[in-house]
């Protein structure tokens, strides 16, 4: 039984490397969540970069996620080259709890 050829790019997977700053102060957030597709993909370290190793070629998702700010989300197609990507996140508004 003969396999169909699928084209090279259905299997292509590339690196996706970001930077998360607050959008204020261009500072970065350490620590900050990466979700791809509802699913925990990475994490910022001290200089704000993350780094996603394999993403599939297709549309997808992205959330990213700091305590504090408000969440993005951003719509990302996969490809076999690297994309970069700069995001900026915008504190959230604090409210304090009222007493019952």
């Amino acid at each position: 039984m003969a396999l169909p050829l699928l084209s090279s790019s259905a299997w292509a997977q590339g690196p996706v490397l970001g930077t998360v700053l607050d959008a204020r102060t261009g500072t970065a957030l350490p620590g900050a969540t990466i979700l791809l597709d509802g699913t925990a993909s990475a994490a910022t370290d001290a200089t704000g970069t993350f780094s996603l190793s394999a993403v599939p070629a297709g549309p997808h998702e992205l959330r990213v996620s700091f305590l504090g700010y408000e969440t993005l989300l951003r719509r990302l197609q996969g490809q076999a080259t690297e994309q970069r990507l700069s995001t900026t996140l915008q504190p959230g508004a604090y409210s304090p709890a009222k007493p019952s």
